[in-house]
């Protein structure tokens, strides 16, 4: 019997005294009722305060996700393999204050990715027109074009060895003299060579935009307008983004100054901040001066966490040099104290790389005070809980969030070495093993039918109609862009590096100052393994962008927008919360422009958790702590997705079976349950009838791994070779691609041979696990073949595989079958047969029964009876010189 008003509102009453009436939920959730209402939103999709009456299910789903929140709030502190194992955002669980600073970090991660793809599409254009005007003054000169890419990157090689020369001179005087010879001969008169003219121009230009409407200039430079334009659209922002967080790093430093060490610094940056104003047409040459004592600044903060060791009376001298020179405009990293005066305007002319540079600084300069105020809001807030309940538990999750942001900073890897071993295995290994990779990519693109099982079906149709019959293609695209979505360079290696570069101390006028490490032989091979990676790796990040995040923000937004732009009690709460803007001289266009602008950002950040729960976070600080070290880089590259794929599962499955249980049949997780197993069965019901194994396409990553353990107890030696790809079960699931690549290296090498059990001479127990094996039985390229798939494994499948089928004349099927790795399987075969006796149907011929006939028995050879054949042949033929011959033959017959 349904319920009346009455008994509906006394029902949600006793809900909401429920959560209020609870001192521990009241004391993480800030008492405000801002987790509560957004718990209410998430259930019965309305507003709390403005939305319509739940029905009787919503209250009755609204209690168990209460009870599950109060019940979790109760834990004991979480333990060791939970915190060493578990993603963050199920650790963190627990503890909504933990949780939340977690999930700003995430944000501030994507607003940098976002800023990043934004400013970097700026500079694509520039450096295009740059290139593009060099052809015409080439054209125009009757010469042949420079390549602009070569050009830039010589002319950053010789400012790059400009400064390491000043660098050498803090420590060699005679460098100084090094330093202004080697300028004088490579930089000086960079004007009077075509290849860097261009440079020049646009250095100037861009300093002094008059010249294109100067009569004696204005043929020489109106062809930069393009330029300048570009470069005009993006500068207000940029240095407007560097103030907000320049004061912003300053709080910061208060917060942390509880002893009072930063109280010079402090000072020495708000000098900065309050007199810090662009002149007209200013080049940021000046501001990349800040970053670097920027970074040393931070350096000393996680220092002084880790040791307790810092000269705060070198870094306070850094500041306030670094201070002076920028407000007085001198480009210090460009000078060199000599008896004699030198030329003022020694600046970087690369003009791609000073922006470049000064992009990425901002960028990151930005990213780095958003998250350190992220983590001291959510640390000031976690050490102002008192309550006895969670008194041990604060402590560890204040740890835990100081190691995630330690990570998301770069210093969760100290040492240079192991950084740069770090680097470079994971990037070696993601060339080697999804580089170019097609059948990854293909089985890439199969995780957006994941979004049929959030959505399903009817959702996902009516979101794509819904965006046709709206024009809402831009504001779509904004919100893409800002929240960062997509992957701008390969997954899984971003992180090992560390946020800002290393710096080191230059001499410079005279006095010591702060500047970039210039870019050593190992930092350049590293960068350029790294591009490779990135480089190989398009099939992966194009399916993964266009295909996946792409799909599931654009039907994500769609259904959000269209909630919101349906939902009167959200838009009077919109109303309600901002009646500033709502004066009595705006109506009708104004006011439906913030409401619109309010709904549309409200579904870009919707749409941007959705990406993330269909297709994960990969960055390393949103992985487990296990893996954010350098060995857990290395041993777990590529285990992200197990862990996130399991966890999503585990979700869904949990949620829709406690609703099932409670009888609540037809609730949105139940449903998300049902599509999530009818996927499964849809993907081994195509197996069977194709009778070939389509997992390996379509894969459902944990019953994959639960299928190698059962295979690893049931299965012939064979079959528990292939489950674990020939790796044995240890490596082939904890050790990661480099181990496993040196397991293969020492089978081509034969260092199985070292596990072998010497007493049987067969492969040892031990052996087995780790994956060693003989390669008496393999085909007699397979040595050549691993060798290869070290490298990159694509390569190795197309010529030592594909490529000779085809010459042998394979089909079209066929070829598509090695390439999509979808294989004839025995297992679904035999499925297959017993379905079609169990319905009566056919036996088909592979599965009938075959009279087997009996082998031929080989006789034993008699000895005695054989050695008389020999005494016969002797005695016929007494002294034939054929004697010894028979004889030799007969024992090489019983031998």
């Amino acid at each position: 019997m349904a319920c009346s008003p009455r008994q509906l509102k006394e029902k949600l009453d006793a809900s909401i005294d429920k959560w209020f009436d609870d001192p521990l939920t009241n004391k993480l959730t800030s008492g405000k009722g801002g987790e509560f209402k957004k718990m209410y939103r998430a259930v019965t999709g309305e507003d709390f305060d403005f939305g319509e009456m739940p029905t009787e299910k919503d209250i009755t789903r609204l209690n168990r996700r209460i009870d599950k929140f109060q019940s979790r709030l109760k834990k004991k502190v979480p333990g060791k393999i939970a915190e060493l194992f578990y993603l963050p955002e199920e650790f963190l669980k627990g503890n909504p204050i933990a949780r939340k600073t977690f999930d700003q970090f995430v944000v501030n991660h994507n607003y940098y990715r976002g800023e990043k793809d934004k400013y970097n599409a700026s500079l694509v254009k520039i450096a295009k027109s740059l290139s593009d005007i060099s052809k015409e003054i080439s054209v125009m000169n009757d010469m042949k074009a420079p390549s602009m890419k070569k050009a830039r990157r010589e002319l950053q090689r010789r400012y790059n060895e400009y400064t390491k020369l000043l660098e050498q001179s803090t420590t060699d005087p005679s460098k100084v003299k090094d330093a202004e010879d080697y300028y004088q001969d490579h930089l000086a008169d960079l004007g009077k060579k075509e290849q860097y003219k261009v440079f020049e121009m646009a250095d100037e230009i861009l300093r002094n935009p008059e010249l294109m409407e100067k009569a004696e200039t204005k043929s020489k430079y109106s062809r930069f307008k393009p330029i300048v334009t570009e470069w005009q659209a993006i500068r207000p922002q940029l240095f407007k983004s560097l103030k907000n967080s320049l004061t912003r790093y300053i709080s910061v430093l208060e917060n942390q100054n509880t002893s009072k060490d930063y109280e010079g610094v402090i000072n020495n940056l708000k000098k900065l901040n309050n007199q810090l104003e662009p002149g007209e047409n200013y080049f940021p040459t000046t501001l990349l001066n800040m970053f670097p004592t920027m970074k040393a600044i931070t350096d000393s903060i996680y220092e002084t966490r880790d040791t307790g060791e810092v000269n705060m009376d070198e870094l306070n001298t850094f500041v306030d040099t670094m201070v002076r020179n920028v407000l007085e405009k001198v480009p210090v990293s460009h000078h060199v104290k000599k008896p004699v005066s030198l030329p003022t305007d020694r600046r970087n002319k690369n003009v791609i790389g000073v922006l470049d540079t000064y992009v990425r600084d901002v960028t990151r300069f930005n990213y780095l005070v958003s998250t350190s105020s992220t983590l001291i809001d959510g640390v000031r807030r976690l050490r102002d809980l008192s309550n006895e309940e969670i008194a041990d538990t604060t402590k560890v999750y204040i740890d835990y969030l100081h190691d995630t942001h330690a990570t998301m900073l770069g210093y969760n890897i100290q040492s240079p070495l192991y950084r740069s071993l770090t680097r470079g295995i994971t990037s070696w290994e993601f060339v080697s093993k999804l580089g170019l990779n097609l059948r990854s990519a293909m089985r890439n693109a199969t995780q957006s039918l994941q979004n049929f099982v959030y959505f399903g079906g009817k959702g996902w149709y009516e979101s794509e109609q819904y965006l046709k019959s709206t024009v809402m293609t831009d504001a779509l695209n904004k919100e893409m862009e800002r929240h960062g979505v997509f992957f701008e360079e390969s997954r899984e290696l971003a992180g090992a590096v560390g946020l800002f570069p290393e710096t080191t101390k230059s001499m410079v006028n005279g006095e010591e100052v702060m500047t970039w490490k210039t870019d050593t032989t190992g930092e350049r091979f590293l960068s350029g393994l790294e591009k490779v990676a990135q480089v190989t790796g398009k099939p992966m990040s194009w399916v993964e962008n266009n295909v996946n995040r792409n799909l599931t923000f654009r039907i994500a937004f769609a259904q959000r927008h269209k909630q919101l732009n349906t939902n009167k009690g959200d838009i009077e709460r919109f109303i309600n919360e901002h009646k500033e803007y709502f004066t009595d001289t705006e109506y009708g266009k104004e006011i439906s422009d913030k409401v619109e602008n309010h709904i549309t950002r409200e579904s870009g950040r919707f749409a941007a958790e959705m990406v993330k729960e269909l297709h994960y976070e990969y960055s390393p600080f949103a992985k487990p702590k296990v893996l954010r070290t350098g060995k857990g880089a290395v041993l777990g590259q590529f285990a992200t997705y197990s862990i996130n794929f399991f966890n999503y599962q585990r979700k869904i499955i949990k949620r829709g079976t406690s609703d099932m249980v409670n009888g609540d049949w037809s609730s949105p997780e139940a449903w998300r349950a049902y599509r999530l197993g009818m996927m499964s069965l849809a993907v081994e019901g195509l197996s069977v009838l194709a009778n070939s194994d389509f997992s390996s396409l379509i894969q459902n990553d944990t019953l994959d791994r639960i299928k190698q353990y059962i295979t690893l107890a049931s299965g012939d030696d064979d079959e528990k070779r292939r489950a674990f790809f020939g790796k044995g079960p240890i490596i082939g699931t904890l050790g990661g691609p480099f181990i496993a690549d040196l397991v293969t290296l020492g089978n081509v090498f034969g260092f199985y041979k070292l596990l072998l059990n010497f007493e049987t001479g067969d492969n040892s127990l031990l052996g087995y696990l780790a994956g060693y094996d003989d390669y008496a039985g393999s085909r007699k390229d397979q040595k050549l073949y691993d060798v290869v798939r070290t490298f990159n494994t694509e390569i190795a499948r197309q010529t030592m595989v594909i490529g000779p089928r085809m010459y042998d004349g394979a089909g079209f099927g066929e070829i598509a079958q090695m390439q999509l790795g979808i294989y004839p399987s025995k297992y679904y075969k035999n499925i297959k047969s017993k379905i079609l006796k169990a319905v009566g149907a056919p036996t088909p011929k592979y599965a009938e029964s075959k009279d087997t006939k009996k082998s031929p028995q080989i006789k034993q050879p008699d000895i005695s009876q054989a050695l008389m054949s020999v005494a016969k042949v002797a005695g016929r033929k007494r002294y034939n010189q054929n004697y010894n011959r028979n004889i030799m033959k007969t024992l090489d017959s019983l031998a």
